[in-house]
């Protein structure tokens, strides 16, 4: 039977932080409440029985931190009670208290053996209750500590159990007295290759796996550590399975009092992939530090084949190929030209020209396709001396140049072991690029050299023509005006002196003789005009455009009064970039056209202005002429070239092509805007400014210079 407390108090904030379940067993009623209400007033739930059974059910139903039982009880006596309780497996231990009436040391001694914790004796003493219940409150404030702790260590048992079964580690400790494996992790077979148990049971093997280098290399290590320092290595291990693998162990040494080792804890780490990377990373380093070097040595060498050999050595320093060589094409003779070779036998030859149907290059030429060739020797096309001289095995081809037109190969020799690695390809094919875009190069500079000396010998015949061209036409001029001087000093001495004698027919036939003259000393002086400035070298400077118009006014000023032709100038024209004479030239040669094209009705008005344009500067001559149809505008400025309008006019057709070179001669243009019947304007267009440091004006086409 339980009696529960009906009107228990709720405790205060710091009795519920320590308040307790107390199990109460005692079959004195009165006693019973007594016990009962001493412990609720400390702020504990009290739960009473009156007899063993009850006591032992309520146990069974919850477990109570703290049981008061009485030793005297009907049935089951308390001892019995207080063994049953510590014979259960309940996640709580309680403390026990017995209250009793005996005082026999030997009855009490017997209580303890049961596994009583305390007494408390009849008849209860409140004093010595709360005594004895402070007592027992401590102890079970310990015990929940104690069980505490316990817990705590077992859940840190059961993660180091777990982190040392799945570690990923192969976490170890050794025995260095007895030289024997304590323990292992599990990780061992997936690291090791090896079961743990195995490595447990055979001390002669786990050594190999867990420090090779042998104790004397760790104290080796340790003597140049502080003491008590971990020390790390880094080995290659074999494992059962052949599998290669490289690991890292971290090694802690134990000593002990006297300074002995006495044990060896360690962590080994795959480190297989790591280190894989890392080596495949220095490989790609040093395989791209061969490209970079192959371009370099390309931009280095003295000669086209030593700078071949020095690529082909690089591609063998890091690749699995033993020979190498370039070669070009002659498709004239049908042969491949060996140009650079490396590798093979000590005493190795190559030859220097190979047939080339005799080649497997041939079919890399023929096609533009990169090969790949196994078994060489076998080949029935590979007949080529070259190949059975070094053995080759495998060859890797690879086309140079355009893949529509290769002239070249570059191929890579194996002669034994293992076939080529996709890196070796993978390597040669960029030596292969790097190849393609230096011969390409030194292909073009060549053609290139070809073709300036070429150009430089018909460079040589053109001034050469050009040379005898201007002497011709000097010697003719010249030649041609001293018989004309000779005609026109003899018609004029005819008609002076025998005026009266001639008929008026006579007569005529003398002033046509004297008219026909002029024109063509006309024609002779527009020709050493045209000469001059073709081949004559011109210096450029800053010229004032209105001491050029002036000029030129005054050289044509006969044919303006004659015609009572109107000019009107800018007061301020700009200044600009020329020749003064050659410009005095052109603008003359202007105005007396602007002269002379005018309808006979019509008195000529000539406008000559001039303005900046960005950095250029424009001079513009306007008359109020008959004008130049759009499909002529071109065609007059060609030599002898006149416009339809203007056949009857008196001129050599001269005049504009003496505009337009001397035009380009002073690095300016000149173009025009027309109106049929009413008029033309030119535009000359001036430099500002020189255009560079140091230039010069286009010399013409028999000058040395060129054109600019």
């Amino acid at each position: 039977m339980t009696d529960e407390a009906p009107h228990l108090p709720p405790p205060d904030e710091a009795q519920a932080s320590s308040s307790l379940r107390v199990l109460v067993v005692e079959d004195n009623p009165s006693e019973r409440w007594l016990i009962g209400e001493m412990v609720r007033a400390r702020g504990h739930v009290v739960t009473a029985c009156e007899d063993a059974e009850s006591g032992l059910q309520a146990m069974e139903d919850q477990v109570f931190p703290l049981v008061l039982l009485d030793w005297s009880l009907p049935g089951m006596d308390g001892l019995d009670l207080c063994r049953r309780i510590r014979n259960s497996h309940w996640d709580l231990e309680p403390v026990i208290v017995m209250i009793t009436g005996h005082d026999d040391p030997a009855l009490l001694e017997k209580a303890l053996d049961a596994g009583v914790d305390d007494y408390i004796a009849k008849p209860v003493d409140v004093n010595r209750l709360r005594v004895r219940m402070a007592l027992a409150e401590r102890a079970v404030a310990a015990s929940r500590r104690r069980e505490a702790t316990d817990r705590a260590l077992d859940q840190a048992h059961e993660e180091l159990a777990t982190l040392f079964t799945n570690l990923d580690e192969v976490v170890f400790s050794i025995d260095l007295e007895e030289q024997r494996l304590i323990q292992i992790s599990p990780a061992a077979v997936e690291v090791l290759g090896v079961d743990p148990k195995i490595l447990l049971s055979r001390d002669e093997l786990w050594p190999e796996f867990l420090y090779p280098n042998g104790w004397v290399a760790i104290e080796a290590e340790l003597k140049a550590l502080p003491q008590g320092q971990p020390f790390t290595a880094e080995f290659e291990i074999r494992r059962p399975d052949r599998d290669a693998r490289f690991v890292e162990a971290r090694y802690h040494v134990q000593r002990d009092e006297n300074g002995r080792a006495v044990r060896l804890d360690g962590v080994l780490t795959d480190r297989t992939q790591a280190v894989t990377t890392r080596r495949e990373l220095a490989r790609r380093n040093e395989e791209l530090s061969t490209l970079y070097r192959a371009a370099e040595l390309t931009q280095q060498s003295e000669s086209v084949a030593q700078a071949c050999r020095d690529v082909l050595r690089e591609l063998l320093r890091v690749t699995d190929g033993d020979a190498a060589w370039v070669a070009v094409a002659d498709p004239d003779r049908a042969v491949l030209h060996m140009l650079a070779a490396h590798g093979g036998d000590e005493g190795w030859t190559p030859p220097t020209e190979i047939p080339l149907a005799d080649t497997l290059e041939e079919t890399v030429l023929r096609t533009g396709n990169r090969a790949r060739v196994d078994e060489v020797r076998r080949r029935s096309e590979a007949r080529a001396e070259l190949y059975h001289d070094l053995g080759s095995r495998e060859l890797l081809i690879f086309p140079l140049g355009p893949s529509s037109e290769p002239f070249g190969t570059l191929t890579v020799s194996r002669s034994a072991g293992e076939g080529m690695s996709d890196r070796t390809a993978e390597v040669a094919r960029g030596v292969a690029g790097h190849l393609s875009v230096f011969l390409g190069r030194m292909r073009a500079e060549g053609a290139i050299e070809e073709t300036e000396a070429d150009y430089k010998a018909l460079a040589a015949q053109l001034q050469a023509a050009n040379d005898e061209l201007q002497a011709f036409t000097y010697t003719v001029s010249h030649d041609l005006r001293a018989p004309l001087r000779t005609m026109q000093g003899f018609a004029h001495a005819l008609i002076r002196q025998s005026s009266d004698s001639l008929d008026d027919q006579s007569k005529d036939y003398a002033g046509r003789i004297i008219s026909s003259g002029e024109s063509l000393e006309a024609l002779i002086n527009d020709l050493l005009q045209y000469s001059r400035l073709a081949f004559e070298e011109l210096e450029l400077q800053v010229v004032e455009l209105s001491d050029v118009v002036k000029e030129a006014r005054a050289q044509v000023l006969a044919d303006l009064e004659e015609r009572a032709a109107v000019v009107k100038v800018d007061s301020r024209l700009p200044q600009a970039v020329g020749n003064h004479r050659t410009l005095v030239q052109v603008v003359s040669n202007l105005l007396s056209n602007a002269s002379k094209f005018v309808p006979r009705d019509r008195t000529p008005e000539i406008v000559v202005s001039g303005e900046r344009v960005d950095g250029w500067v424009r001079l513009s001559i306007s008359d109020n002429g008959v004008g130049i149809p759009p499909d002529q505008q071109e065609r007059i400025f060609r030599t002898f070239e006149r416009g339809r309008e203007n056949q009857d006019r008196q001129g050599t057709g001269i005049g504009l092509a003496i505009v337009r070179k001397g035009m380009e001669r002073v690095g300016g243009t000149v173009s025009l805007e027309s109106r049929p019947g009413e008029g033309t304007t030119f535009h000359l267009k001036l430099p500002r400014k020189a255009a560079r440091k140091g230039w010069r004006p286009w010399r013409g086409r028999g000058s040395e210079e060129g054109e600019e």
